[in-house]
C-alpha cells in the first residue's frame, strides 16, 4: 500500500464537520507505513481467515457532499476488509456497530476514548511502529476487557518488539487516565452492500472558556457598546 499524506492535529482541527447523510469514502494510503502483527486470539472470524494483518492508521477522503473531507482513520473491525480501491458508503453513528459487524462490548467506547485521550498526538502518525501499536491497542479495547495484548479473549504479537512495547504502554496509560476529554471521536459504519471495515476518527475537543473568561468577554462587549453609544 502506498504511503499517504500525514495530517497534523492542526489540520484535523481545521477539517470541516460532517453533515448528516452518506459519506463516500476513498482510501488514500497509510499515514506512516504499516507493520505486520499476528492475531493470536480473537472472538470473531478475521476477514479472509488470515490472522497475520497489517496494522496502522490510514488516510481516508470523503468525495461525497457531506463535507467530511480528509481524515486519519483507524480500523475497528477485523471481520471485514477495508476496501483499498474504489469508493465505499459509510455513515456517522453514535451506536457502533449495527451492520452485522463485531458488535462492540458495552464498555468498549469508553476504553477507546481513554486510549485516544491518554496517547494520541502527531507522534502516533509519523512513526510506523507507533501507528501500528496504537491500532493494536484499539483492537484490544474493542475485543477484550483486560487491556493486555498478552492475555484474554484478544491476544496479538509482532516480530517488531517496539510495536508490542508501545501497545502495552498505550494500554497502561489508558487504564490510569483520569483527565479531561481531549478528543471527540466519530464512529463510521459501513453501509455498502458488501460491508467494509467500521472505522473511528478523532478531532481535538473544543477548549471550554473558563467562567471568568466568559464574564470578561461579556464585560468587554459591554464596554464596546458604551463606546459606540458615546461616539
Amino acid at each position: 500500500m502506498k504511503r499517504g499524506l500525514i495530517l497534523s492535529l492542526a489540520t484535523l482541527l481545521a477539517a470541516p464537520a460532517a453533515n448528516a447523510g452518506t459519506l463516500d469514502l476513498t482510501y488514500v494510503g497509510s499515514v506512516s507505513g504499516y507493520r505486520v502483527v499476528t492475531i493470536d486470539a480473537v472472538p470473531v472470524h478475521v476477514a479472509g481467515g488470515d490472522h497475520t494483518v497489517n496494522a496502522g492508521g490510514f488516510q481516508m477522503e470523503d468525495t461525497g457532499p457531506s463535507g467530511f473531507g480528509s481524515f486519519i482513520a483507524w480500523c475497528l473491525d477485523l471481520g471485514a476488509y477495508l476496501g483499498s480501491s474504489g469508493t465505499h458508503e459509510y455513515e456517522v453513528t453514535d451506536t457502533p456497530f449495527q451492520n452485522g459487524g463485531q458488535n462492540l462490548l458495552p464498555d468498549s467506547m469508553a476504553r477507546i476514548s481513554s486510549i485516544f485521550n491518554a496517547n494520541f498526538g502527531d507522534a502516533i502518525t509519523v512513526s510506523a511502529e507507533a501507528s501500528a501499536a496504537f491500532q493494536l491497542a484499539l483492537w484490544e479495547a474493542i475485543y477484550d476487557v483486560d487491556m493486555n495484548i498478552d492475555t484474554g479473549s484478544f491476544q496479538a504479537s509482532s516480530s517488531n518488539a517496539t510495536v508490542e512495547s508501545l501497545a502495552s504502554d498505550y494500554l497502561s496509560a489508558a487504564l490510569t487516565y483520569s483527565g479531561p476529554s481531549v478528543f471527540d471521536l466519530t464512529y463510521l459504519e459501513s453501509t455498502a452492500a458488501h460491508r467494509r471495515q467500521n472505522l473511528v476518527t478523532a478531532t481535538p475537543s473544543p477548549v471550554p472558556v473558563p467562567a471568568a473568561g466568559v464574564l470578561l468577554l461579556a464585560g468587554l462587549g459591554g464596554l464596546a457598546g458604551l463606546k459606540r453609544r458615546k461616539g
